[in-house]
């Protein structure tokens, strides 16, 4: 039997999610701000704290603190669940992805999914550590030879207030 995650409410973790089969998707704006608003919905109903999270074409990595008994696993389930109900996976017989229009929204399983099941996580629970780790999130967009648009929303957040509580 394997044993149920544990979360620590004190740190923050470091997560990050890939699209299935590293499809660019996230190059596209319009599905940027499709997750980007995903995000913070879910930072506000399930009060997460969201230190920062850059949006890559392929992937996301998100710095986040859980508070109180809301895992960050339900939160990772949340928005990737209803990211992936409002983005159509292409099939092929379509050469882009589309929108959902909302209808039918209330299906129990998303048929199509565009993200990789796991995540990968990692605690922060050191100054240094918090520190390496958002250098990293904010300049990962040069790392990987992105245009400028990948520094600034809705590809890219930082909240400094919240950071300096944790330094």
């Amino acid at each position: 039997m394997t044993k149920p995650l544990i979360y620590q409410t004190d740190y923050p973790y470091f997560i990050t999610t890939n699209v299935i089969n590293k499809y660019p998707l996230f190059c596209n704006k319009k599905y940027a701000d499709i997750l980007f608003n995903q995000i913070f919905f879910y930072q506000h109903k399930l009060n997460i704290d969201i230190l920062c999270f850059c949006l890559m074409p392929t992937h996301l990595h998100i710095v986040i603190k859980q508070n109180e008994d809301i895992t960050i696993s339900k939160f990772m389930q949340q928005v990737k669940y209803r990211t992936a109900k409002h983005i159509k996976v292409p099939t092929p017989r379509t050469d882009s992805l589309a929108v959902s229009s909302g209808q039918g929204s209330n299906s129990k399983r998303c048929k199509n999914s565009i993200w990789q099941q796991s995540f990968y996580r990692r605690i922060i629970n050191t100054d240094i550590s918090l520190l390496n780790t958002i250098t990293y999130i904010h300049f990962n967009w040069q790392k990987h030879h992105l245009p400028p648009k990948f520094s600034k929303p809705p590809y890219t957040h930082i909240n400094q207030n919240l950071i300096n509580k944790f330094l």
